[in-house]
């Protein structure tokens, strides 16, 4: 099947997903056509009155917090114009040709090869971002306020509704609609667009799909039930309570998830005896890395994309090397330690601290925004969200609202910044393997060719 007709399979996916959710939800055509009317009016309004932004007094009045939807609104397009632009130029940074360092050491057949498949990326890219847009839009304005009113109409009388059931019953609606809404065309990207590299089989990727999404659910409805219950307990001081929390899941993520949510997914053996076991656990002592775990993980079975990565914490801390970088590096161990010492280096200058201070501002300052917000019923309101009647909105559901705003008008920014930092820790690592002796430059190159890696970065 060529890319042309996958493609079309899935345009024409999606009006038999949509009439298939309206049919389960029992959304008829009258209801539609009442909440279109209904959504176009506020968004014409919302259009009509947009150049009051530049005025500061009606900016204010605007963007107040009453507006959640229109903070909302004004961040998610702005990001999704600047996301376009990024896109643009990297379409424009294709046309710069080899680049003078690496020529000599890529031929003009791996160059083209590498720079098709890179163009095509950031086609679908784009394409993906539109229809996460439209799906956006719809979550926002047609599937959030219905579900949510579901969730309350079955759920109300069950024990812990407003902070466990309700919540959890409409975190699995919403996902399990957006798995439906994103699942085409991630198919198409593992399928078509990542084909020289795909490894699945059909079966196992559904299977691994629904496994990813099953497990998701359970996690964020035990996660959100935490968060719901400690700002319930903790009233106006739950900012701090919650910090200290989001802190304890990350480090115990760091410790449990190499030996339970990396299992459910691929086979871990350890490293065979010979010469490659024999030159890591070299550079393990050289480097004094308190790690004598070292596995060899079946990635070939998903893809032939290659990595390596040190994790874990404490008593679960490993070194994971992919069964596909020992064959991108043809079995070379100089190479092949260049990568694994890099990998160290994150381990021995304490990256996974960093990160967790990093995490910390971020949740701190997201959390210390929330406490002006925790009481704040018109928010929800202008979300949409109803609760049989209910002036007084739940927990839950003021935290849903504001960490939608919060991800469209500032966590964009966040990243940028962690993007930042995750960049400066990564050539730290790389001085790292070449202060053991190794030139990781080779490797880096010889993995960004099998790996078909992007060789004309946007200088941005």
């Amino acid at each position: 099947m060529s890319s042309t007709s996958a493609m079309l399979g899935v345009l024409s996916s999606y009006p038999i997903i949509m009439a298939v959710i309206c049919w389960t939800l029992d959304i008829g055509i009258d209801k539609l056509f009442a909440i279109y009317t209904h959504n176009t009016v506020a968004m014409m309004d919302f259009v009509i009155n947009f150049h009051k932004l530049f005025d500061a007094g009606e900016a204010i009045k605007m963007l107040s917090p009453s507006n959640g939807r229109n903070i909302f609104l004004m961040g998610f397009i702005a990001f999704y114009l600047i996301e376009q632009l990024l896109r643009f130029r990297k379409h424009l940074a294709f046309a710069n040709g080899l680049p003078k360092l690496l020529q000599g050491r890529i031929t003009l057949e791996k160059y083209n090869e590498t720079t098709a498949h890179n163009q095509r990326k950031n086609s679908f890219g784009a394409i993906k971002d539109l229809f996460a847009f439209g799906r956006t839009v719809l979550a926002l304005f047609v599937f959030s306020p219905i579900l949510w009113q579901l969730a309350n109409k079955h759920f109300s009388e069950y024990s812990y509704a407003q902070s466990l059931v309700i919540p959890a019953a409409f975190s699995i609606m919403s996902e399990t609609i957006e798995f439906c809404f994103t699942s085409p065309l991630t198919a198409y990207y593992t399928f078509v667009i990542d084909a020289k590299f795909n490894k699945y089989s059909p079966g196992l990727y559904v299977w691994e799909q629904f496994k990813k999404l099953g497990l998701g659910l359970v996690l964020n409805s035990l996660f959100m039930w935490a968060l719901v219950s400690i700002i319930d307990w903790a009233g106006p001081n739950a900012w701090r309570y919650c910090i200290g929390f989001i802190i304890g899941v990350v480090i115990c993520v760091q410790i449990l998830f190499p030996v339970t949510v990396a299992k459910c997914f691929n086979t871990f053996t350890p490293l065979p005896e010979g010469d490659l076991k024999v030159a890591i656990d070299e550079l393990v002592s050289q480097t004094n890395l308190d790690c004598r775990q070292c596995y060899m993980v079946d990635g070939s079975t998903q893809s032939s994309h290659s990595n390596a990565y040190v994790a874990g914490m404490c008593g679960t801390k490993r070194i994971v090397i992919y069964d596909t970088l020992v064959k991108d590096l043809q079995y070379d161990k100089s190479r092949i330690n260049a990568v694994v010492g890099h990998e160290i280096g994150h381990a021995k200058l304490n990256h996974n601290w960093v990160l967790t201070g990093v995490n910390a501002v971020m949740f701190s300052s997201m959390f210390y925004l929330f406490s002006f917000f925790q009481n704040n019923n018109a928010m929800v309101a202008s979300f949409g969200f109803t609760s049989n009647g209910s002036t007084k909105a739940s927990t839950f559901i003021k935290l849903h609202c504001f960490m939608m705003v919060y991800s469209s008008c500032f966590m964009p920014f966040m990243s940028v910044m962690v993007n930042g930092i995750v960049r400066q820790l990564e050539f730290a690592a790389d001085r790292y393997a070449v202060s053991l002796g190794y030139d990781i430059r080779l490797a880096l190159l010889d993995l960004s060719k099998e790996n078909l890696g992007d060789l004309n970065p946007d200088p941005w």
